[in-house]
């Protein structure tokens, strides 16, 4: 099961903000979206890691009060694998 794990190629986090956010900051360098005024979405490739992602929020004045896993890590690998299987089919 570990290696299956390791074909995962992104994962996404929800983080809870502090305060609200209205506009999302131009120089973050990673996949982000406004889920609402306190919730960030932020979708990362696996070599990134969440420390870009910290300096970048940190670095944009956005404090973060939580943050979780949007779903489980076999849950994404079976979505990506199926999709990964439809464009292949599609070809």
């Amino acid at each position: 099961m570990q290696e299956l794990l390791t074909r995962l190629e992104v994962e996404t986090f929800l983080f809870d903000l502090a305060e609200p956010l209205n506009k999302i900051p131009d120089n973050l360098d990673f996949q982000v979206e406004l889920e609402s005024p306190h919730k960030l979405k932020v979708t990362i490739d696996k070599e990134k890691g969440l420390n870009t992602v910290f300096k970048g929020l940190s670095d944009s004045g956005i404090e973060i009060s939580s943050m979780r896993n949007e779903t489980g890590r076999l849950e994404e690998l079976f979505l990506g694998l199926v999709e990964s299987n439809l464009t292949s089919e599609s070809s």
